[in-house]
């Protein structure tokens, strides 16, 4: 990971230090274009309320995808940032890029600059709250197109998702799949017990048995909370209850996985709208 970071640190530096000195403008034809996911979240109860996100896949297939970049990371496609934090997005190919870069991406790489002192963990947003909803709607852009350094897109494309955007069912269900109505109490062999929200919450391979009980039995071993019943874990004795628990931050990239794999279906299967 280390080396990693630091290539993508040394390949940004020199792209743009390429481009400076260079007069070679970035590769921009008109049939470079990006399928674009325009979303809007609601939920009044929280920050998310009216966030617009945008997540985008450039139309080549896997075989030509250019290297995505944000900031110091590699994605393998724009998932779930915030509209507002984005600048631009540059496409460099070809001769656009210095020869030494062209063998690590011969399909060149997508850029996407960040509004001043924005990170990726600080524009990628991240919805784990039940009852949230949101609109969304895909089409396509032209990368040349895309300019946000007055804001302009981000007006553009709040007032297009109230225009275009429909219930996005897909991550209604991921939302709902994601917390388990009824309460999932885990216990281990030294009787450590706690509520988890989801079966999803365990690391694989370390559940011994699950046994489900009826609202009655239920609420007679946790009172009022058992009235949907109640799902009881026991963990393997050779894991303690910690160690069969994903951590808060393994926790955060399942999140992270699921979005991007909802996104990435819509981006696919939705059907792109023409902007009149």
């Amino acid at each position: 990971m280390k080396k990693d970071k630091s290539f993508i640190r040394i390949a940004i530096s020199i792209l743009f230090i390429f481009i400076l000195f260079n007069c070679a403008p970035a590769h921009s034809a008109s049939q470079d274009s990006l399928r674009v996911l325009i979303t809007k979240y609601d939920n009044p109860k929280s920050g998310l309320d009216g966030v617009v996100t945008f997540s985008a896949l450039m139309e080549k297939d896997s075989a030509q995808a250019p290297i995505y970049i944000i900031g110091d990371s590699t994605v393998q496609f724009f998932s779930e940032l915030r509209v507002d934090a984005i600048n631009k997005l540059t496409y460099l190919y070809g001769n656009n890029i210095p020869k030494k870069m062209r063998a690590k991406s011969p399909n060149g790489f997508v850029i996407v600059e960040l509004k001043k002192d924005v990170t990726l963990q600080m524009c990628q947003v991240l919805p784990s709250l039940q009852n949230t909803q949101r609109q969304a709607f895909v089409t396509r852009l032209p990368i040349s197109a895309f300019d946000n350094t007055k804001g302009a897109f981000s007006s553009l494309a709040d007032e297009l998702v109230s225009s275009y955007g429909t219930d996005d069912q897909a991550f209604r269900a991921q939302q709902e799949g994601s917390v388990n109505e009824t309460p999932i109490l885990a216990l281990d062999s030294l009787n450590n017990k706690a509520f988890v929200e989801s079966f999803n919450d365990f690391v694989p391979g370390t559940i011994e048995t699950i046994d489900a009980y009826d609202s009655i039995n239920a609420m007679k071993i946790i009172g009022d909370r058992g009235v949907k019943g109640l799902f009881v874990v026991l963990i393997k004795s050779s894991y303690t209850l910690r160690q069969a628990l994903l951590s808060p931050p393994e926790k955060i990239i399942r999140q992270i996985q699921a979005l991007d794999r909802v996104n990435h279906t819509s981006l696919v299967i939705r059907n792109p709208i023409i902007i009149k």
